[in-house]
């Protein structure tokens, strides 16, 4: 088995930063964690789809502390990468839908091309809240009421 290999392809950075980067894993913004340089490849599907989705206008993906339960000063790259797993911090409501898009559309190329995806991909739950933030938002754009939408009615197929 590779470094951070747990099971048969099933890739674990470990539970503390240190045992991370022993494992070769480095922390990725659009996860929101420690991943694996052994997935990096499977998520590309799901990267670029998101990127060229937000069409030019990618977020800046900073972190800011918690102080208090409120957002406080950013947090520099250098101590992201240092800090210890499961840090509470806050980031952007454009990071944060980018991060659920992103995970959403790493489901779908897991399913229809065959990638590897985030365990959290895997979570029912996540993929819950991943939905109720981008619908929250989604439904208070201008136009959400508008007849603009064009399409055929179709015989659906599931397998």
């Amino acid at each position: 088995m590779k470094q951070a290999e747990v099971a048969d392809g099933h890739y674990w950075c470990g539970p503390t930063t240190t045992e991370a980067k022993k494992r070769g894993c480095t922390f990725n913004k659009l996860h929101n964690r420690w991943m694996s340089p052994h997935c990096t490849a499977d998520f590309e599907p799901a990267k670029e789809a998101v990127f060229k989705a937000l069409d030019g206008d990618v977020p800046e993906f900073v972190f800011y502390r918690d102080e208090d339960g409120k957002p406080g000063a950013k947090i520099s790259e250098e101590e992201l990468n240092g800090m210890d797993i499961l840090t509470p911090a806050w980031t952007t409501v454009g990071h944060h839908m980018t991060h659920c898009m992103y995970l959403l559309l790493q489901a779908a190329a897991s399913l229809n091309l065959g990638t590897k995806a985030d365990m959290v991909v895997h979570a029912w739950e996540h993929a819950g809240h991943c939905a109720s933030v981008i619908m929250n938002i989604t439904k208070t754009a201008p136009g959400w009421t508008d007849i603009a939408s064009f399409g055929h009615t179709q015989s659906g197929v599931c397998w």
